[in-house]
């Protein structure tokens, strides 16, 4: 009885969610509310001197349109996500971009990969404890 109860609160929140997503954009296109950092990054990808032409140079160009316009936290962390989300060949292609339009971003960037590789090491090494073996189990006995 407490799964349905919880499943059925679950979904009016989504649903809530969902209306409060859609009334917010409503206003937006009807000019009822400014979203600063919407503004920032359509002016900057229309004034940019090359159109993308890729998923992965949209992506660069949104990074540095952010930090171009002074959104630093969030283009670290839409760095961040944009990592969850990319293969290593990927990876090495916006590296490249970075590095050409905003050297700071590629550091920055190679960061995020270099601890998330250090991270998934860690998951996956046999902890640091002490091997047991068969002389030591003996001992013990």
């Amino acid at each position: 009885m407490a799964t349905l109860v919880s499943a059925t609160l679950l979904i009016q929140a989504a649903q809530k969610l969902r209306r409060s997503h859609e009334l917010l954009a409503n206003c937006y296109y009807q000019d009822y509310i400014d979203l600063p950092i919407v503004e920032t990054v359509r002016d900057g990808l229309a004034a940019l001197d090359e159109t993308p032409q890729n998923d992965n140079e949209w992506l660069c160009a949104l990074v540095i349109t952010l930090e171009n316009r002074g959104f630093y936290q969030e283009a670290r962390t839409a760095l961040d996500e944009i990592e969850d989300v990319t293969h290593e060949e990927a990876q090495k292609e916006m590296e490249a971009i970075f590095r050409k339009k905003n050297p700071d971003l590629a550091d920055d960037w190679v960061a995020i990969i270099n601890k998330r590789k250090e991270e998934a090491r860690a998951r996956t090494a046999p902890s640091s404890g002490s091997p047991v073996t068969q002389t030591s189990q003996h001992r013990a006995s």
